[in-house]
């Protein structure tokens, strides 16, 4: 995995972290005004952050493969 990914996951993780800290005292039951609990909002962000990561990684190696093919033809 390359640097910038891991500073990628890192500060996600650590923005999570935060948001989870940082929830108003009216919202400390685990239940949001929308009616879903924190805890499943950060279940849910990670699982989307993971499938992010994931489709950066899907599609970098794409390019790579059409960079180095490129590459062969010229």
């Amino acid at each position: 995995m390359s640097l910038a990914g891991d500073a990628g996951e890192a500060v996600g993780a650590s923005i999570g972290a935060r948001q989870a800290a940082a929830l108003p005292a009216s919202q400390e039951s685990g239940q949001s005004v929308s009616g879903i609990g924190q805890g499943r909002v950060v279940e849910l962000w990670s699982q989307d952050r993971a499938a992010l990561v994931a489709c950066k990684r899907r599609h970098a190696g794409l390019a790579r493969f059409y960079q180095v093919r490129d590459e062969g033809l010229r």
